[in-house]
């Protein structure tokens, strides 16, 4: 979903100039741009995979060494690939003057290329600044998730302390129904461009406005022995038509209740429920199609494509768009799928096994400092 909400945006940037889009066209072109419907999506996975992992043990959620071990493993694991993608492409542009083609965001706040980059590292350049941080735009989000790891551990206290399941479950849609609460209050009115500041901070870019999502995967980690009881009294039938709708849902709600934010919230966290019964389901076609070996591979490697898939985007786009100069945006949109998405892939999968890979073994810093110190013992050798 990002991949295709990205690559449109950039066919409608550089189209225009070639040829206008007729009604239909325009029409679907402002449905498949939609990349932050996906987000949404990843962050209720983002969600559901940290409460697995901590129901798997259900460690005490503020015993130091479960909170080492934790934020170590984020800290090593997702800082080093983010902080070379920022750091290269900072010194790309400062080295080459580059100015990426039609990116009306790359001269938003702050002036300072330095400062965007101090930013973007720190994880709070949007909710500072109320813009997409200048290197690498997508970076809102990962700041979201920051913000969601750092406080994941306070909401685990509610899985560990509360032992009866049904006051446990009411506490957890109160959390729900809080979350959209906060959804709701926290969005602009005139999606994307109107800041929703109260003070220093820009309250559209923080966990506040998007927690609603990753609670709804929390609760589906938490109650999915309950719900996988439930749904085997489920028709056949249902099971394989609510999980192919659910994602339809979270897909199309920004596009056709754009003027709602809230009801494209509800139906987009109704949307992911239904996509997680298909998951929890060994009837599902949904559950089939997510274990094939090639989407297994592509979810493994998501963070990496989701690092390096929009600067793939930017330049790759321009040229093919530029290129082929067909007045036919249908045309133009079914090539652009062809060439860019398998090469956004490849890139990604690029990066993954040769940067993210390293940064998934658990012990990479002692294997460098290792490395190191043997370089420095053959150069003191040698002297």
């Amino acid at each position: 979903m990002v991949i295709i909400g990205h690559m449109v945006e950039r066919i409608i940037r550089f189209q225009t100039p070639i040829s206008q889009p007729t009604g239909f066209e325009q029409q679907l072109f402002f449905v498949l741009a939609q990349p932050s419907s996906g987000v949404f999506l990843f962050f209720a996975v983002s969600g559901f995979i940290i409460a697995q992992q901590y129901l798997r043990k259900k460690p005490m959620p503020f015993d130091g060494a479960y909170l080492k071990s934790y934020f170590l493993r984020r800290l090593l694991r997702i800082e080093p690939p983010y902080f070379i993608v920022l750091i290269g492409t900072y010194i790309l542009i400062s080295v080459t003057g580059f100015v990426p083609d039609g990116v009306h965001r790359f001269n938003a706040e702050p002036a300072s290329l330095t400062t965007s980059l101090i930013a973007s590292l720190f994880y709070f350049h949007s909710p500072i600044y109320g813009t997409f941080p200048r290197l690498f735009g997508p970076g809102w989000s990962l700041e979201i998730e920051v913000q969601f790891y750092i406080l994941a551990p306070l909401f685990f206290t509610l899985l560990y302390f509360v032992r009866n399941n049904a006051e446990r479950r009411m506490i957890e849609l109160i959390l729900l129904v809080a979350g959209f609460a906060t959804a709701s209050y926290f969005t602009p009115t005139d999606l994307p461009t109107t800041p929703l500041s109260h003070g220093p901070i820009f309250w559209q870019y923080t966990l506040l406005r998007f927690f609603v999502f990753f609670w709804m995967g929390v609760m589906m980690a938490s109650n999915q022995e309950v719900l996988r009881n439930v749904l085997k009294r489920t028709s056949n039938l249902a099971m394989q038509i609510l999980p192919w709708a659910g994602i339809a849902a979270i897909f199309l709600a920004d596009s056709i209740f754009v003027k709602n934010p809230d009801v494209a919230y509800l139906t987009q966290i109704t949307g992911i429920a239904f996509a997680f019964f298909g998951v929890l389901d060994d009837r599902s076609s949904f559950k089939w199609f997510c274990s094939k070996p090639w989407v297994s591979l592509i979810g493994g490697a998501c963070y990496s494509i989701y690092l390096v898939h929009l600067q793939v985007l930017q330049i790759a786009t321009n040229i093919v768009v530029k290129h082929l100069q067909l007045n036919s945006w249908l045309a133009t949109l079914a090539l652009c799928s062809v060439i860019l998405i398998p090469l956004v892939l490849v890139c990604g999968l690029g990066f993954y096994a040769i940067v993210e890979r390293t940064f998934m073994l658990p012990d990479w810093p002692q294997r460098l400092r290792g490395l190191f110190a043997k370089k420095s013992a053959l150069i003191s050798k040698a002297e």
